[in-house]
């Protein structure tokens, strides 16, 4: 019931964050914030690894264009976007049509995909 709960009084099971944030702010004792089992070292191993930039000198059209050939392949991408454009292209779209994201989301993508692979390759999915 948690979420068709909009009740200012605070009725709800679980309160939102403002109110977490109001309660925190009007107490003097700093609740503790819930533990997050795992996510800090999966934080910090994101954080500390570089974005890599691809070593070929691919052109960003033609790295789009390869993104949306393995999306409509294997849908492989945890995309929105890729899979819209996909589904556009397939409806009878051209590729030059479709709106192309900037390089940096392209590369952003690549690299959770990468991550996706390692993962999988270690087990871990």
């Amino acid at each position: 019931m948690p979420s068709s709960c909009y009740s200012r009084e605070g009725s709800c099971e679980t309160p939102t964050i403002h109110e977490r944030r109001s309660r925190s702010r009007n107490s003097t004792a700093s609740p503790t914030p819930p533990a997050l089992n795992g996510l800090g070292e999966f934080f910090h191993s994101r954080v500390s690894s570089p974005i890599s930039i691809p070593e070929s000198k691919e052109s960003d059209a033609a790295c789009w264009e390869r993104m949306l050939m393995l999306q409509r392949e294997y849908h492989c991408y945890k995309s929105a976007r890729l899979e819209a454009a996909v589904e556009a292209i397939e409806r009878g779209a051209e590729i030059n049509e479709v709106p192309m994201p900037p390089r940096i989301c392209l590369d952003l993508l690549n690299e959770e995909l990468k991550a996706q692979i390692e993962a999988h390759r270690e087990g871990l999915i």
